[in-house]
This record gives C-alpha cells, structure tokens and sequence, in this order.
C-alpha cells in the first residue's frame, strides 16, 4: 500500500507541475486558409482596419482590445519592415489589410486573482485577409489567435499578452 501511494503521489506531483507549466505561457497560433499569391513588395504601405465582432457583448471591452490591438500592429508592421507606412481606412495605399475579429475575451486581474487558473486566459481570435488595393486581389488570408496564460503568477498572464502573441503570429506570417 505504501508503495501503491508513493509511485500516485508522485504522478499526481508530475501532473499538477505539467497543468502549472502549461498555464504558465502565452501562446499564438495560424492556420492559412489561402496561401500567398506572391511576395509583399518592399517599400509599399497598408491600409489597417480592425473590425469589431459582430456579437460582442461588452462594447467597452472590445473597444479597448482593439486600440490595443491597432497600437502594436501600427509599429510591428513597420519596424519589422513589411509595410513602410500604415494608414487608417479611407486613406490611399498599395494593400489593405482587414482583421477581422471573431472573438475577444479580457479577463481582469481581480477575476485572476480570486479564481486563479479557472479565471481563464486573455484571448483573440480574428481572420486576417490582406488584400493588393489596385486590383482588389487577395493575397493572403488566415485564421489566427493569441491566448495569454491563465496563471496568476505568471509574468504572460495579461491582455497584452495574448495581444503580443497574436501579432507575433501575423508578422510572422505575412514574413513567410
């Protein structure tokens, strides 16, 4: 019986340091739904609109999601050297890029706090589609998400997160 409870214990110990580690990091991923037709030209500027979800339930947290959102991918499109310049819609530009989101959920920090790991992650998702503005083409689309982690103590446990990791996931796609 001892050893019977020594070998779970430590298998329940194990378990619960693998729930920890995962809850612990943000995470982004892609999944290509049509494949670049063809480079980004080099020197070239982007339209950038973020569209709402079409059933958001809290208006002041998807407002906040996405100037969030807008602030990271106005810079990370240009200093990692994909567009030279981002401009808002109605503005002229070589491509346009519409993000549009499909789901947003912000978790506060006192939610975190008291519900721990069941508070749940920070998260986006959206489908990204980059359009060649001329002749309306589609050069690319994708579906993608951010999620930051769930742990209270864990450093990648904010909106920002789950924000950062989102736009890591489209630089690095619009990159390949």
């Amino acid at each position: 019986m001892k050893t019977f409870l020594k070998i779970h214990g430590k298998v329940i110990c194990v378990l619960g340091l693998v729930f920890l580690l995962v809850a612990c990091s943000s995470v982004g991923q892609t999944q290509i739904t049509q494949p670049k037709t063809g480079q980004i030209r080099p020197n070239t500027t982007v339209i950038l609109s973020v569209i709402p979800p079409k059933n958001a339930s809290d208006q002041e947290e998807v407002t906040d999601v996405i100037r969030r959102l807008k602030s990271q991918l106005f810079g990370r499109l240009m200093s990692e050297g994909l567009f030279k310049q981002v401009f808002h819609p109605g503005e002229t530009a070589d491509y346009r890029m519409d993000v549009q989101l499909l789901e947003t959920n912000k978790v506060s920090q006192g939610a975190r706090l008291f519900l721990g790991v069941f508070a749940g992650k920070n998260s986006l998702k959206a489908k990204v589609s980059l359009y060649e503005e001329r002749s309306q083409s589609l050069v690319t689309s994708f579906d993608v998400t951010g999620k930051s982690a769930s742990h209270p103590l864990s450093s990648e446990n904010d909106l920002d997160d789950a924000i950062r990791e989102f736009v890591d996931q489209i630089i690095l796609t619009l990159n390949n």
